[in-house]
């Protein structure tokens, strides 16, 4: 079977305890964990590299530290893996606090939003995290042919083309994105997501001048 570096970027917020808890039990032999907490205001992009740059599992797997993956998410990944050795694969989420990404939501040619994905950890063909926006002539050929600035956009098309390999999407469902039961919070949140992104995108030149 297949082992995984599951990997999660904090700052050390509360919601980390239960993201862990829904990852420990669902580990086996050859797994690992790695959690790095940083005080980077880059959306975890260090944190990530950090840990990647550590793993050692065959496959690649990111969990935010506000976002959990349901029972038997891991297996159903593992099984994936199996049948789809060296691909890319990107899996389905539920969500309270953001709009939904539905299975269809394409960015481009073959591609669709990532929600959770599965790369295999090929050293050398993994791309870096938060390195694309650097390089204005890369950043405006992604931002052309998707319409979308986010790094796990970077990472899967740029993992893609590095590894020669296929993304392929599932509607299997393995994660819950920042699972708020307070409907009073849950709005709150929605309203301050809102204006995150209003507020990056005004702070992206690729996206103002898209």
């Amino acid at each position: 079977m297949p082992s995984f570096s599951v990997i999660v970027p904090t700052k050390g917020r509360p919601s980390l305890a239960r993201t862990l808890a829904s990852v420990t039990h669902q580990l086996r032999p050859g797994d690992e964990i790695i959690v790095v907490c940083t005080n980077d205001n880059d959306w975890g992009n260090r944190a990530r590299q950090l840990a990647q740059d550590k793993a050692t599992g065959d496959y690649l797997v990111y969990v935010d530290d506000d976002d959990i993956f349901i029972d038997g998410a891991l297996a159903a990944m593992r099984i994936w893996a199996e049948s789809n050795p060296g691909r890319i694969g990107i899996f389905q989420r539920k969500s309270d606090a953001c709009p939904p990404q539905p299975h269809a939501h394409h960015l481009g040619p073959g591609m669709v939003c990532p929600q959770n994905f599965l790369l295999p950890n090929r050293p050398g063909l993994v791309a870096r995290w938060g390195e694309q926006s650097q390089d204005p002539t890369k950043a405006a050929e992604i931002y052309r042919r998707v319409g979308r600035v986010w790094s796990d956009v970077y990472m899967v098309i740029e993992t893609a083309e590095l590894q020669g390999t296929e993304v392929i999407f599932t509607d299997v469902v393995t994660g819950y994105a920042r699972p708020i039961e307070n409907p009073l919070t849950r709005l709150r949140y929605r309203l301050k997501l809102g204006l995150r992104l209003r507020g990056f995108l005004r702070r992206t030149p690729v996206a103002e001048s898209g």
